[in-house]
C-alpha cells in the first residue's frame, strides 16, 4: 500500500477526506435548525429539512466512494487466487460458506494482500472517526449554530 499504485491511491483517500469533513460539517450545521419535536411533511417542514438531508446525502455519497475506491486499489490478486475465486463462486455453497472460502483462498495464495487489506480496513476505520470528530467540532464551534 505504500509502494507503487498504492501511494497514490492512499494519497488520493486523504485528499477526499476534505470534502466529506465539510459536507458533514454543513449538514449537523443544518440539523441544528430542524425542529426534531414534530414530525412536519408540509412544504415548509420538507423545505427546511432538505438542506440537511442534501448535505448527509452527499457526504455518504462521498464516503462510500472514497472507501470504495482506496479499498479497490489496495488491493491485489494472483492468478492462482483468481483461479480458486471462479471455482468458489461457481459453487453451490451458501454465503457465508462462500466467505469463509474465499478468506482461506485469499490468505493461502496471497498472505500480503490480506494483510493489506487488514490495514487499509484499518486506516479507513481511523479516517472515518477524524472525519466525525472535525466535522463535530466544526459545526460545535460554527457562529452558524446558536449556543445555549
Amino acid at each position: 500500500m505504500f509502494t507503487g499504485e498504492g501511494r497514490k491511491a492512499f494519497l488520493e483517500f486523504l485528499r477526499n477526506l476534505t470534502p466529506q469533513i465539510v459536507f458533514l460539517t454543513l449538514a449537523l450545521i443544518w440539523g441544528t435548525k430542524l425542529d426534531l419535536t414534530k414530525f412536519d411533511l408540509s412544504f415548509s417542514g420538507i423545505w427546511n429539512m432538505l438542506p440537511f438531508a442534501m448535505c448527509l446525502f452527499v457526504f455518504f455519497g462521498a464516503a462510500i466512494a472514497n472507501l470504495g475506491i482506496f479499498v479497490d486499489a489496495s488491493i491485489t490478486s494472483t492468478p492462482a487466487l483468481d483461479e480458486k475465486k471462479k471455482e468458489i463462486k461457481a459453487s453451490s455453497a451458501k454465503a457465508l460458506k462462500k466467505t469463509w472460502l474465499l478468506i482461506c483462498a485469499a490468505w493461502k495464495h496471497n498472505k500480503v494482500s490480506v494483510l493489506n487489506l487488514f490495514l487499509v480496513m484499518a486506516i479507513c476505520e481511523i479516517a472515518l472517526v477524524a472525519v466525525f470528530i472535525i466535522a463535530i467540532q466544526g459545526a460545535i464551534s460554527s457562529p452558524f449554530v446558536r449556543h445555549g
